[in-house]
């Protein structure tokens, strides 16, 4: 069989064409297109201590 330039063509263009809506497909079901939006919290929710001057000079527990 003798293959001709336009149905070379043709050939190498519905392969781009599957090619792309396969690609397509795929970002869908890995959820790249989907964005999810954060809800904010009522109230922080853990127990709120009042730090004293020397809590506040004293370095942290994870300083190094």
């Amino acid at each position: 069989m003798e293959v001709r330039r336009r149905r070379f063509l043709l050939a190498i263009a519905s392969t781009r064409v599957a090619a792309g809506a396969w690609l397509l497909s795929a970002t869908e079901r890995i959820g790249v297109t989907r964005a999810l939006r954060a809800l904010r919290a009522g109230r922080y929710p853990g127990p709120v201590e009042p730090l004293s001057a020397e809590d506040i000079r004293r370095p942290g527990r994870w300083l190094g």
